[in-house]
């Protein structure tokens, strides 16, 4: 029997983790109004997490793709073909191969991100300390003498 492989069992646990995250995302979008990725104040919290609760992910993620490029070079020489550049931009017969590849080790990289992330969120949030939410476009009134006091 042929085992799954690694793209596979990757994307059907990053599958399974997000399933089960969806329930507590929504709700905290609902008491929140709204979602936090790509808002205001996750661009504002971005140079936190260089040094808050989470910043191992900056180490392990950067490794996993370095552990993983090395891989696919190792196992490019063992097949004898030419290095990954090289191949891409000199040999045509490569190309279709190499960027099917590519790909593929891009979902890889990609659903280990996901999965890496997904380690680390609960560690993160139970250190952080809850503070009042500001949503940048709600509030009216009082949200404005707020920001000018």
């Amino acid at each position: 029997m042929k085992r799954p492989s690694l793209r596979l069992v990757l994307g059907a646990l990053t599958l399974a983790v997000l399933a089960v995250s969806v329930p507590g995302s929504l709700r905290m979008a609902h008491e929140h109004g709204g979602f936090y990725l790509f808002s205001v104040r996750f661009f504002e919290d971005i140079p936190k997490r260089l040094a808050g609760p989470g910043r191992l992910r900056f180490i392990f993620q950067p490794a996993m793709a370095i552990f993983l490029g090395w891989r696919a070079g190792r196992a490019d020489a063992r097949t004898g073909r030419p290095p990954f550049l090289h191949g891409l931009f000199l040999h045509a017969e490569h190309r279709a191969t190499l960027v099917r590849e590519t790909w593929e080790g891009i979902a890889v990289l990609f659903l280990m991100g996901i999965l890496l992330d997904s380690a680390f969120l609960p560690g993160s949030r139970a250190r952080r300390r809850p503070r009042p939410h500001h949503h940048p476009l709600r509030g009216g009134a009082r949200a404005r003498r707020r920001r000018r006091a």
